[in-house]
């Protein structure tokens, strides 16, 4: 009986040994998972503070250079002059927002917003690429003012006024929904401004050697236009648009007259007809009134 029961002991015995065992294993492992995983997070968060450190403010990756592509010498003077104030001294390539700088670039109206595109370039450079506005005429809106193919205002400066070589869009009256008192980076939509910005643009593709000598485009009122070139020739567009008379002027120019500086006055403003008087004409007369001619012309039905 007594070897029975040591047996039944050691039987019942046995499996407690090895659940204390095992649960004395299990608390290592956990022991030295948890211990692990301390030690993880303390390299990383150790590891990430000096290498934030080092990237904020290691000299490898200071910034040094900024490269502008696109536009011209004065503009770019005008990028690197706004960009003092939008990058901080002794910044780095990881501290350069690219969004930051394209939004603080935009203010510039000289830019195509939809062309600037700003990238870091590793380990110290800063590229810029950009196309600049370009300045078609000088508008009265009523101080006088650079403006783009667009209508978009580009400069109020004296200085670029006076070294513009560029004809003057005059004629354009506020109305109670439209103003011209405009600023820089805003657009002209006055529908005067629109029509004369079409002439203009006409004339610069179809007939660049009269858009070389134009002056001044007037519109009256009444809608109608008036060209007017450097040697004193002036043309009556009227209100009928470029598209349905700038194939008149192109035939009259290949067919009648080479040179429109040749005349003092062209006259378009008749469906059936034009007019206009030669400057050689007066000459002849000796003082007298400007001869005069006529020609029926009938214009074609597209632009050549």
């Amino acid at each position: 009986m007594r070897r029975q029961r040591q047996r039944v002991r050691r039987r019942v015995a046995r499996p407690a040994r090895r659940r204390f065992r095992d649960r004395l294993i299990t608390g290592i492992w956990r022991l030295a998972l948890a211990l692990l995983i301390v030690g993880i997070v303390t390299v990383v968060t150790f590891g990430g503070t000096n290498l934030w450190d080092f990237t904020q403010n290691s000299e490898m990756f200071r910034l040094r250079r900024t490269e502008i592509t696109g536009v011209s010498p004065p503009i770019e003077a005008r990028l690197l002059s706004r960009l003092s104030d939008i990058v901080a001294d002794g910044a780095t390539i990881f501290t350069v927002s690219p969004g930051a700088v394209r939004t603080g670039l935009l203010a510039e109206p000289r830019l195509e917003p939809t062309t600037l595109s700003v990238r870091r370039r590793w380990p110290d450079t800063l590229e810029i690429s950009a196309f600049e506005r370009i300045p078609v005429a000088i508008v009265a809106d009523p101080r006088l003012a650079l403006v783009d193919a667009d209508g978009w205002i580009i400069d109020h400066s004296p200085e670029a006024i006076a070294s513009a070589d560029l004809p003057v869009l005059t004629g354009l009256e506020p109305t109670d929904v439209v103003r011209t008192d405009l600023t820089e980076g805003e657009r002209l939509t006055h529908p005067d401004a629109q029509c004369l910005l079409e002439w203009l643009g006409a004339f610069r593709h179809h007939l660049p050697r009269v858009h070389r000598e134009l002056a001044e485009l007037h519109i009256s009122p009444h809608g109608e236009v008036t060209a007017r070139l450097i040697g004193g020739s002036s043309i009556l567009l009227g209100d009928r648009g470029p598209l349905e008379q700038m194939p008149v002027l192109i035939t009259f120019t290949q067919e009648i007259e080479a040179d429109l500086t040749a005349l003092t006055t062209l006259d378009l403003r008749m469906e059936d007809k034009l007019a206009f008087h030669r400057r050689d004409a007066l000459a002849s007369a000796g003082g007298a009134s400007p001869a005069s001619s006529t020609s029926n012309s009938e214009s074609p039905t597209h632009v050549p």
